[in-house]
């Protein structure tokens, strides 16, 4: 075709366009922005709005539509949209989106292709994300991935240190660190990391050696105070109700049950036990706790600081009603409706070693009633009453 025929063709090409646009109806355009809303559609333009998208919000038809597109599998290869993926976890990552970035470096994962490169780079930005998200695990995950497909990845290795520093993993923190400066034995902050790892590695050692030699302690505490309960003839209650002596019993049963209570009982340097005790007063609905009481204290001396002469009156006896001379003491036999009584001139051994008495939550308990009163006597009605210790 000749220059001359060309220019007759577009000629001719031109005119039958401008007959058909000019047979067309004419019509308003009626999908223009509006003066009074054009701000709000420029928001939904892609290439106008300023706002990033809020989590949850719909996409606009336009946005949607370049976004099938740009992530079309039929318009590219997998290790482009990997590329793409990564770069949107990228600006993920930038604005703190740690999350999101996570899920982006995900779905380029997801893509099969063989740059190594590309994979290694999306699993140390994942670990990193990660990280950030305090998950350090799976970013450790992906730190020995990464160096798996590429051993020489520096960020990959130091982001392995730094996971193994928050895990408290010490020794895996050491082996990283000695894995990069194998490649660069001059890396200051790997030379920095490898010293802060070694010292915290001795700490923990420390630490452990003394935990292990507290357990040791703690363990020889507890069959010594097990062997002088069982030489005082002690019997605990178990949780079925039961009564355990001798070798049936352990410290668990030795744990007070009784709110207020400071200390279990334990062993004096002398040798002698020392126990909680409460003094339950069934009238008042009262009670009062001794911390410490020395198996060879008379109950009755406890019942003077609290009731003696010299003590002040209790809110809930105002009248001083109770004085040391005119209190009964008692306790329940063991899944037994019998009260034992307890003169008030007995030692606390004595009453632990009679074979009717069981401890019970860790803390010896006495009942303590107003003698010849009216409630002593309706109280006891309830009960058959066993006279003192056997």
């Amino acid at each position: 075709m000749t220059d001359e025929e060309r220019q007759k063709l577009a000629k001719s090409l031109d005119d039958d366009l401008d007959n058909f646009i000019g047979g067309l109806s004419k019509s308003t355009y009626k999908d223009g922005w509006k003066p009074e809303t054009w701000e709000e559609e420029m928001q939904k333009h892609p290439f106008f709005r300023n706002k990033p998208l809020e989590d949850g919000e719909e996409l606009p038809p336009l946005i949607q539509g370049l976004q099938e597109l740009k992530y079309d599998s039929t318009m590219h290869n997998d290790e482009e949209l990997a590329a793409t993926f990564k770069e949107d976890g990228n600006l993920c990552f930038k604005v703190k989106k740690y999350r999101h970035a996570v899920d982006n470096y995900t779905e380029a994962l997801r893509k099969r292709h063989p740059n190594t490169e590309l994979i290694t780079q999306l699993l140390t930005n994942r670990a990193a994300a990660h990280y950030h998200l305090g998950n350090y695990r799976s970013s450790l995950r992906d730190c020995e991935r990464a160096v798996a497909l590429t051993p020489g990845h520096m960020k990959a290795i130091l982001r392995g240190v730094h996971c193994c520093a928050r895990l408290t993993r010490h020794c895996g923190a050491l082996e990283w660190c000695d894995r990069g400066l194998a490649l660069d034995p001059l890396h200051s902050e790997l030379v920095k990391l490898r010293n802060t790892a070694t010292a915290a590695q001795r700490v923990e050692e420390r630490d452990r050696r003394q935990a292990a030699l507290k357990e040791r302690r703690e363990a020889a505490a507890d069959a010594s105070l097990l062997a002088a309960l069982h030489q005082s003839n002690v019997r605990l209650m178990t949780a079925d109700g039961a009564a355990a002596a001798g070798d049936a019993m352990r410290v668990e049963l030795l744990t007070p049950q009784l709110p207020g209570v400071e200390a279990r009982v334990h062993l004096t340097s002398d040798g002698a036990l020392c126990w909680p005790i409460v003094f339950l007063y069934p009238e008042h609905g009262q009670s009062d706790l001794v911390q410490a009481a020395l198996e060879t204290d008379l109950l009755s001396d406890h019942l003077a600081v609290m009731f003696g002469a010299d003590a002040p009156p209790s809110e809930w006896d105002p009248q001083r009603r109770y004085t040391a001379d005119r209190l009964q003491l008692y306790y329940e036999e063991a899944g037994q409706a019998r009260l034992v009584s307890v003169p008030a001139q007995t030692q606390l051994r004595s009453v632990l070693a009679d074979p009717r008495y069981v401890v019970k939550g860790g803390v010896p308990g006495f009942l303590v009633l107003l003698r010849d009163s009216d409630f002593h006597r309706e109280f006891l009605a309830r009960y058959t009453v066993l006279n003192g210790c056997r």
